[in-house]
């Protein structure tokens, strides 16, 4: 939809969006991709929060940050080069005002970049359109 609004044909370049299932996937992806020799870019949220509130709220925001970090440096070593990874920081929810706790995410995404120009897109999003085309 973004790549679209953009004016880049994904099609008619034989390129494609693959929805890996979960970060925790996206090196498995990436390691099939090298060893087939398929070119790639990585785009996924960051999904580290700020420890707000008090205690056990701020325990649990801490361990998901440290899983988080753990699955970024995955991601990071299975890919290799940076300029082939864009985050998105905290997530794309958040950047477009999504709430994490909310329901029927993909369409309220789709809907809120559905509202926004072309010059507001989220930067990491843009970036990684320009960079399958490059």
């Amino acid at each position: 939809m973004v790549a679209k609004r953009l004016g880049f044909d994904l099609d008619g370049e034989d390129l494609t969006v693959v929805e890996c299932g979960g970060k925790s996937a996206i090196p498995f992806y990436a390691r099939v991709c090298a060893a087939l020799g398929i070119e790639y870019a990585v785009l996924h949220d960051e999904d580290l929060y700020a420890v707000e509130g008090s205690g056990e709220g701020q325990m649990r925001t801490r361990a998901e940050n440290s899983r988080e970090e753990e699955t970024n440096a995955k991601i990071a070593a299975a890919v290799g080069g940076s300029d082939r990874i864009f985050i998105l920081a905290p997530s794309l929810e958040a950047t477009l005002g999504i709430g994490r706790g909310a329901t029927d995410k993909p369409r309220r995404v789709a809907e809120a970049l559905d509202t926004l120009d072309e010059g507001s897109f989220p930067a990491p999003l843009i970036a990684a359109i320009h960079a399958l085309f490059a």
